[in-house]
């Protein structure tokens, strides 16, 4: 085994195993070598069953991306949420702006931020609750940051920015996997 070289590294494409549809009719039966390589390509179609493994790019971002469009939103809303728990409960200590006063115009935004954050984290409303989201992101952007330069760079209005687009996504992408509301939707009705 010590002299022995480690196999070529083959492409993808051939890595996966495939399970291809097949018509019934035995393969390779008592053929001559031209009929047989045409008896499997006539009987067996590129179809692949629907627990076949991913073979190209494509399949193998289809099959990942509620996935990553769920990591996408646990992440986001683990981020809003502690902005929204700075704003109502000051926590975590000295963070900017640090805890607001009772029903004050950034308390409001601190509170809307904890449940949209909350919401998001679990999955349940999430189309709803990213819309709003991103409507307190684009009134945030435009009554806190905007007055104070034309350029996100310079009013720090880039996370508020970024806030709103990722939430108008997810506002139109759904939540993805892991989430109360895909739980929802696949559950039978009584």
């Amino acid at each position: 085994m010590a002299g022995r070289l480690s196999p070529p590294i083959r492409p993808l494409r051939r890595l996966a195993p495939t399970r291809l549809a097949y018509s019934g009719r035995k393969l390779g039966a008592r053929l001559h070598k031209g009929a047989r390589q045409e008896t499997e390509r006539s009987e067996m179609t590129d179809r692949r069953l629907p627990d076949a493994a991913p073979q190209t790019w494509d399949e193998i971002g289809a099959a990942w991306a509620p996935r990553l469009l769920a990591v996408l939103r646990i992440m986001t809303a683990l981020l809003f949420l502690e902005h929204g728990l700075i704003k109502l409960f000051g926590y975590p200590p000295n963070a900017a702006p640090g805890q607001q006063p009772f029903l004050s115009l950034l308390w409001i935004a601190g509170l809307i931020e904890t449940v949209g954050g909350w919401l998001l984290l679990v999955g349940l409303f999430t189309r709803q609750a990213a819309f709003v989201l991103a409507g307190e992101m684009a009134v945030g952007y435009f009554l806190v940051h905007a007055p104070l330069d034309i350029f996100p760079a310079l009013n720090a209005g880039e996370l508020a920015i970024l806030f709103c687009f990722i939430f108008l996504y997810m506002a139109a992408a759904g939540p993805g996997a892991w989430s109360i509301d895909e739980m929802r939707t696949r559950r039978p009705r009584r």
